[in-house]
Order: structure tokens, then sequence, then C-alpha cells
């Protein structure tokens, strides 16, 4: 990194790199777990890729999925939450035919907080 860049200069990357390992870790996760593109393979793929987090929770209403934990990446690299987190969850979401937004982050909050619907 030279003098003159910024961490958010690595942003539009991150972006990609997010979006790339959605993606690809999805799939996988697909192959992997057996699992069908669908509300119930999305949620059991959640589970699989997050249930390690502390304070892990995963909340069903109305055929929407709440997924929430304490992520330790924030601690390590606080550029992938703002720039790689979103698109590896929309990638990962998309991936099953659904959308998914942030509801909550750090710092802001303790919890990173997902909500996804179908699309």
């Amino acid at each position: 990194m030279t003098a003159s860049m910024s961490k958010k200069d690595f942003g539009p990357i991150l972006s990609v790199v997010g979006r790339s390992l959605g993606k690809s870790l999805a799939n996988s996760a697909v192959e992997e777990f057996k699992l069908a593109k669908n509300f119930e393979g999305l949620k059991n793929s959640v589970q699989k890729a997050y249930g390690w987090e502390e304070g892990f929770t995963l909340h069903v209403k109305d055929g929407k999925l709440q997924a929430g934990g304490k992520c330790p990446v924030y601690k390590l690299t606080s550029v992938w939450c703002e720039h790689g987190c979103e698109t590896f969850a929309e990638a990962w979401a998309d991936a099953f035919g659904f959308g998914v937004k942030r509801t909550t982050k750090q710092p802001e909050d303790e919890i990173c907080t997902f909500l996804y619907e179908k699309t």
C-alpha cells in the first residue's frame, strides 16, 4: 500500500471478491451438503456457514429468515465489513433465489444481522 492509498481504495476489489466468494461457497455448500436451492436449503446453508459465531441466532417469520451473530471479522479487518461482507451475503442468498440486506452491523451494534427474503 502506497502512502497515498487508504483502506477505502480496496473497496471496489473487495466487493468483487465478496461476490465471487459468496457465489462459489454457496454453490459448493449446495453440492457438499446436498441442499436444495430453496428456503430450507438457504436456512441450512446459513446455519452451517455462520452457526459457529458467538451468539448466533436463526429465526424464521413470515417466510423471511433472520440470522445474526457476533462476527469476529470486524476486529480483524473492518474494511471487509464495509466492502466485501454484503456482496458476499448477496451472492450467497442469490444462489438460493433470495435477496438479503444487513440490518445491523459492527461497530454500531455488537451483532451483525441479515434478513433474507424471496426476490
